[in-house]
């Protein structure tokens, strides 16, 4: 692929609800500019986007795939994304380093979930969006209708780029509006046609509104088209550039990727109207150090910069960084500064990437997406600059982890051989995170819902070649008093020659501000004071595994304020076991209870799942604290019990289809309920059975 310069690029992502044809579009429009010479399909798993093994099996996207197309003096890098919000670092990372958006649409169903976080996404990001109904020659397949329900249940303006000639198995290409001629696409070939008799008066009358808002473009349009002169091609395709790039209209394209129908106008309006990253509203970066943003524009001529939004780990290659060059330009055999790691890499080669093909470049111009290979430091939102100019672009912004299960592996060896793994699975997926909790003793993964796990298991057993298993964590209870009490304990044991005597008066408080306060209280010399620490350090080492269940002792006030002592067989060990077993004894008739973890949950759902989602807490003995509206979106918020949480995600997308989300953050403990607690003891004692 030959090089090409800042104007000429468009940097376009293709989002939307999963199985609405984003896939298969990329097959269509590798097909019509003859990269491929044969359309794969996502059934067969045969597609160039879908390479990855779980991605065949699953028949689902689940990176975001670079594919680089040439067209007309033009280099599109399309980005195809995934549809399932769970992964959502390959999605926000590569809308955040295009220009444009395309949203796919089923013409069969319409606004679906995805539709909406795709109008979401391309909001935050600020990125003008086309959309694409697909699917047009399948059955029930509706354009009038999707186009209504674009217009009425997202309140977007739309304008028809295109109009369909016929639907369902009746469809036979589309009419390009702009041309105003039928275009009818065969073996990757566009043939233009004269629009059908019946089909003229409808063809006018979209063409005319296509005319009338590319006249408001700007002034010198709008006052040519209001004194009633003919606006030229030229005219109306800058008219259409500047509303697109205002964002004032989203062009309405439709056809069938399957069948390689409507893929032209599409490629035309990109080249035409499309934003280059010339025309994109600079990035902001800081020097490091400072908290001031300065405005990086895409310039070939200014010092280097780019950022790393994506890191894969490829078998064959090694690590691949994945970058959009900023300003200046990326050579091969050069050096390049990482200034979040503050050390120089060698950028040995330059790649473009087309899916899980690289093809070796000179360099990258400003705008341009590629990647570089087997950068020793550098990680996924890594800034990289010329180190006489070090500028640091700020990270993608990620929603916080909702889903958290524990990895079981039938035994101990097992667990080690899946270290390497995960540090290579948790390199290239920021939002996975596998770490091991020394206080439930497993080791936890986190990532953004159950299918993320999922997938992120299964990649997890292939690499390593062992057998894993995912269930819900063990809770992180905790122990604590409601009464004060206190007693004595007499450590005395006699063994032949010195013994061991240590005896200890402890008192219990419960208390609320802080978790743990040591007090020593003894007077007249009964305990000499060079036993303060052992005695401490034993009442600490109690507190570490609880006395009822196992688990932490917390908001304890331990005071030791008597004992006595042996001139020859008291000692720091003596009183450490006295200090220990006593609190164990007094712990116990300071009736004890178990405090459960209370996290706090953002949900965030449109205003006709409030019910079922306020109920569902409800039911899951959450505490509803209020809500909020935004829109035609509700959030609730409410405290839940952490027990009740560890399926939440599937059970919100189950009550909301997919339309609702949700953020939680650890609030505090709370005693939990008798009856539970009598199960929560019980499963204590059947654990440490097992293991002993």
């Amino acid at each position: 692929m030959k090089e090409y310069h800042s104007d000429k690029l468009r940097n376009v992502c293709l989002s939307g609800h999963t199985s609405s044809g984003k896939t298969s579009l990329v097959e269509a429009l590798l097909y019509s500019t003859k990269i491929i010479d044969r359309l794969g399909r996502v059934d067969d798993g045969n597609t160039a986007s879908d390479y990855d093994n779980e991605e065949i099996s699953r028949r689902i996207s689940i990176n975001a795939t670079l594919i680089p197309i040439e067209f007309k003096d033009c280099k599109i890098n399309f980005i195809d994304l995934p549809g399932y919000r769970d992964f959502i670092s390959e999605i926000k990372g590569s809308i955040r380093v295009s220009e444009t958006m395309i949203v796919l649409m089923d013409a069969t169903s319409g606004v679906e979930v995805g539709t909406e976080f795709a109008r979401e996404y391309s909001d935050e990001y600020g990125l003008p969006r086309v959309f694409f109904i697909n699917k047009m020659d399948k059955e029930r397949a509706n354009f009038a209708k999707v186009v209504s329900e674009i217009k009425d249940e997202l309140g977007i303006r739309t304008l028809l780029l295109t109009l369909p000639i016929g639907q369902e198995k009746d469809f036979k290409g589309v009419i390009d509006l702009v041309r105003m001629k039928f275009v009818k696409e065969e073996s990757g070939k566009q043939q233009m046609e004269p629009i059908p008799d019946e089909l003229m008066g409808d063809a006018e009358a979209a063409h005319a509104e296509l005319v009338e808002t590319a006249a408001e473009g700007n002034d010198e349009l709008t006052m040519k088209y209001l004194d009633g002169q003919a606006l030229t091609s030229e005219e109306i395709i800058e008219g259409l550039k500047q509303g697109f790039m205002g964002k004032r209209f989203c062009p309405v394209f439709c056809g069938s990727a399957a069948i390689v129908q409507g893929v032209f106008p599409l490629l035309n309006f990109l080249v035409q109207c499309a934003p280059s990253p010339v025309e994109r509203s600079p990035w902001k970066a800081r020097k490091p150090g400072s908290e001031e943003y300065v405005d990086i524009k895409c310039d070939e001529s200014l010092p280097t910069s780019a950022f790393v939004y994506k890191t894969v780990s490829d078998p064959y290659m090694g690590k691949l960084s994945y970058i959009r060059v900023i300003s200046g330009s990326i050579k091969s055999d050069s050096s390049i500064y990482n200034v979040n790691k503050n050390k120089n890499e060698k950028t040995t080669h330059v790649y473009m990437i087309r899916a899980k093909k690289p093809e070796n470049v000179h360099q990258l111009q400003a705008g341009d997406i590629g990647a570089l290979v087997k950068l020793e430091f550098t990680t996924t939102n890594d800034s990289l600059c010329d180190s006489a100019n070090p500028l640091e672009f700020e990270p993608t912004v990620l929603p916080s982890r909702t889903c958290h299960m524990a990895i079981s592996v039938p035994s101990k060896s097992d667990e080690e051989k899946i270290g390497l793994a995960m540090h290579k699975l948790t390199e290239q997926d920021e939002t996975l995170n596998i770490h091991r909790d020394p206080e439930i003793k497993q080791t936890i993964v986190s990532g953004m819902g159950d299918m993320h796990l999922d997938v992120a298991i299964s990649r997890l057993k292939s690499m390593a070649n062992v057998t894993i298993n995912l269930i819900d964590p063990r809770v992180p209870y905790r122990e604590t008093i409601t009464k004060t009490h206190s007693d004595v304990y007499r450590h005395k044991k006699q063994t032949g020659g010195r013994g061991q005597f240590g005896e200890v008066w402890l008192r219990l408080e419960p208390m609320q501000d802080q978790e743990f306060e040591f007090l020593w209280e003894v007077v007249g010399g009964n305990i000499p004071t060079k036993y303060k620490p052992s005695v401490e350090k034993g009442v600490i080492e109690a507190m570490e595994n609880g006395v009822i269940a196992g688990y932490k002792v917390v908001n304890v006030r331990v005071a030791c304020f008597d004992g006595k002592y042996h001139s020859v067989d008291s000692s720091d060990m003596a009183f450490k076991i006295a200090a220990s077993m006593g609190f164990k004894n007094v712990f116990k008739e300071a009736r004890p209870i178990i405090l459960e973890p209370i996290f706090k949950l953002k949900v965030t759902v449109p205003e006709n799942y409030m019910g079922d989602v306020m109920g569902d807490l409800s039911g899951k003995r959450g505490k509803i604290l209020g809500n909020t509206s935004k829109g035609k979106k509700i959030t609730i918020e409410a405290l839940v019990p952490q027990v009740e949480i560890f399926s939440y995600s599937r059970d919100l997308r189950s009550m909301t289809q997919g339309r609702g989300v949700f953020s939680m953050e650890f609030s505090h403990y709370e005693p939990t309920p008798p009856n539970l607690q009598e199960k929560i003891i019980e499963e204590a004692k059947q654990r440490k059975e097992e293991e002993s």
